[in-house]
């Protein structure tokens, strides 16, 4: 395992994971997200730290397509300098003591998640400490051990590189690239691509070569499942609990999904945080702050997988019908809104594709 490799990785996580409390102060903070249910706050955290990576990919999405050709420094430093900004804006926005009030609150949360389990005293904290730092240890040295095979997620990964390399992004209606032969024909948002891209840029400050690229999938994939079991330990005990998480893990396609580095559970993971945004917030989910990020959610499960997109739009016809607060007028301005929304945040991609690019679904795939 190259350690230094590792520790560069670790180093681009915590900036995510940074962005990830920033995001969860965005909720309660600028959006009005009530934390209502034990360890809510938990959960808006774990939400905000996998939509970072996503809002991150398509801030820069946005940088190839309309500023072209700058130096990599230039871009990353525009990314890290948004991440900062917002930061900088909740506590002069908010003051710093509500900040602080609102982590204190995750942090309590999170204590009174370790007493649930047990987790109390000196010695079952360091326990659980171990536990981690050994678990950390041995998904590193898989993600170094474990190259990229998957045909799918070589694809992506060329992909990436191309848009790292000429640091621009076009549609063709033949996405076909002289200076490789590469001919692309995904017919997916460019969010995942755009990892391995990003990770290509930052490696001139911080290489880790392509290990937060094979990283992606198993930090979704955990995301999931926590998420998930957060759910189930509130609702039910800790024998279901116990009982969700071996089953869970015994099932093959699941652990084997959790072993790759395919797109898989990165596009559910965003499916996820739309399910659970919706079911948190059903009654109230047309109150024009919640349908804002609802839209950004729609538009990260969009943009990451087609099916995503199509599926947005069976969610907000679902929405309509569901939803019994607020007049019929009332639902189609904030269905067009959220709609709006979700394009902006990702959906832009498969409008593009479609008038200046392959045409999406309605193109004839070459093969060369």
């Amino acid at each position: 395992m190259d350690f230094l490799l590792s520790i560069n990785l670790l180093l681009k996580w915590l900036v995510i994971f940074i962005f990830g409390i920033i995001n969860y102060l965005n909720f309660i903070l600028i959006f009005k997200i009530f934390v209502r249910e034990k360890w809510d706050a938990i959960a808006y955290f774990l939400v905000g730290w996998g939509i970072s990576l996503y809002l991150i990919v398509h801030l820069l999405y946005y940088l190839l397509l309309l500023i072209k050709g700058f130096s990599h420094e230039f871009y990353i430093i525009i990314l890290v300098g948004v991440i900062g900004f917002n930061g900088v804006f909740l506590c002069w926005k908010y003051s710093f003591y509500q900040v602080r009030n609102v982590i204190e609150e995750l942090k309590s949360q999170f204590i009174d998640l370790l007493n649930f389990w047990g987790i109390r005293s000196y010695w079952m904290k360091f326990l659980f400490f171990v536990v981690v730092i050994v678990f950390i240890a041995g998904w590193l040295f898989y993600l170094n051990r474990k190259s990229i095979s998957e045909h799918d997620t070589l694809e992506y990964a060329v992909c990436g590189k191309n848009f790292c390399i000429e640091r621009t992004i076009e549609y063709k209606r033949v996405p076909y690239n002289d200076r490789t032969g590469f001919y692309y024909v995904g017919l997916h948002g460019f969010s995942f691509p755009l990892i391995y891209a990003l990770e290509c840029m930052s490696n001139d400050l911080m290489n880790s070569e392509d290990l937060f690229f094979r990283s992606i999938n198993s930090i979704s994939g955990m995301l999931i499942f926590i998420l998930i079991f957060l759910s189930i330990s509130r609702h039910t005990s800790k024998f279901y609990s116990i009982l969700f998480a071996m089953g869970y893990w015994l099932i093959y396609s699941v652990f084997e999904t959790e072993m790759k580095y395919h797109i898989d559970n990165f596009r559910i993971m965003l499916l996820v945080f739309n399910l659970f945004f919706i079911l948190k917030n059903m009654s109230s989910i047309f109150d024009m702050r919640k349908s804002f990020v609802l839209g950004v959610l729609m538009g990260g499960m969009s943009n990451a997988h087609s099916l995503g997109f199509l599926l947005s739009f069976i969610i907000m016809i679902s929405l309509i019908l569901s939803v019994q607060k607020g007049s019929f007028l009332l639902k189609i301005k904030r269905i067009v809104f959220i709609f709006l929304v979700s394009i902006l945040f990702g959906g832009v991609h498969y409008l593009l594709d479609i008038f200046l690019g392959t045409g999406w679904l309605f193109q004839s795939i070459k093969f060369y």
